[in-house]
């Protein structure tokens, strides 16, 4: 886990046994939650989950949180437990921001006191950064915030600055503890009736959506004092751009209710509405497969048609290239 951009698809890239999408900016390439076999130690499979950051513009804290928790659920019913859990944070960032210190209480409201015993923090972006003020910025990092400060005297705050070795270490660290792990999120739905906002992640998120409901609610009677005063000069300019400034506003309002109602839903209700996406997007892929078939062999007939000197060996090697 961590921050947008703080290389949590690198580093699984490094042990993945399979292709891993690698953003190179800033934005999130992970807005879904991937699962990515791996080998470590004296060829012991593990498997390394990639989840978002609660940062991503195009994907709500409630609804990556919603997606954790059904993922962790998920994993959980089918009687898989955590080895560990890892966080990622860039050492190039020259201080702890405002998103930095959310994703980690986030990170902290997933877990639960607990599960620290098989967390491991780690520092990224080594390369992109001078080793002198990397070094005082990692020192300045375990003084003032309590997770790392707390992590460092476990000794389980790691430099994340050597590729595949580092990563290796990292996560053959937390696989050797030979100790499993539930996190709180899951521990606190697992009854079933628990609902997303009854959770201490989920309590995190409520007051996050309440400081964006109240300043929305601000912003419309700013709005509506805007308004009575453009009706009274009569001034256009200022009546449309107040009308597009309230459609934005609208939306994002629906979009914060949205998240509300998903804090509303329990564990059930969250494995039904995953088992209701994935039937849906089982459909589409069937309907994308029979729509490419019918367009095959509708090539196909024109080929043939304009093709009279055609054999089988050129007509399958042409539809091969395609």
């Amino acid at each position: 886990m961590g921050i947008t951009g703080s290389g949590k698809s690198t580093f699984i890239s490094h042990l993945s046994e399979v292709d891993v999408e690698v953003g190179h900016t800033l934005e999130s390439c992970t807005q879904e939650i991937a699962i990515y076999p791996a080998l470590v130690g004296n060829g012991k499979r593990i498997f390394l989950m990639d989840t978002p950051g609660f940062d991503d513009p195009n994907v709500s804290d409630a609804m990556t949180l919603k997606k954790i928790a059904t993922k962790l659920g998920e994993t959980r019913a089918k009687g898989v437990l955590l080895s560990g859990l890892v966080y990622l944070h860039r050492i190039s960032d020259n201080r702890l921001s405002g998103v930095a210190r959310k994703n980690l209480r986030m990170f902290k409201a997933l877990c639960g006191e607990k599960a620290m015993e098989n967390v491991a923090l780690a520092t990224t972006f080594w390369d992109q950064e001078d080793g002198k003020v990397g070094v005082g910025r990692e020192s300045e990092l375990c003084k003032i915030d309590t997770l790392w400060k707390s992590m460092k005297k476990r000794d389980s705050v790691f430099r994340h600055d050597d590729g595949k070795h580092t990563a290796r270490a990292i996560i053959e660290f937390l696989v050797n503890k030979n100790s499993k792990v539930e996190t709180d999120i899951v521990t606190e739905m697992r009854d079933g009736s628990t609902k997303l906002e009854q959770t201490t992640a989920g309590r995190e998120v409520e007051t996050l959506l309440a400081g964006v409901m109240k300043e929305l609610a601000d912003t419309r009677k700013e709005l509506d004092v805007r308004k009575r005063e453009a009706l009274a000069t009569q001034n256009k300019e200022e009546l449309e751009e107040i009308r597009m400034e309230r459609a934005e506003l609208e939306q994002k309002t629906d979009r914060s209710q949205k998240d509300l109602q998903l804090l509303q839903m329990n564990n059930v209700q969250l494995a039904e509405q995953l088992r209701d996406q994935r039937e849906k997007m089982a459909d589409n892929a069937r309907t994308i497969q029979v729509l490419e078939d019918r367009e095959r062999k509708r090539e196909k007939r024109i080929w043939r048609k304009y093709n009279p000197f055609r054999t089988p060996l050129n007509e399958r090697e042409w539809f091969d290239r395609k």
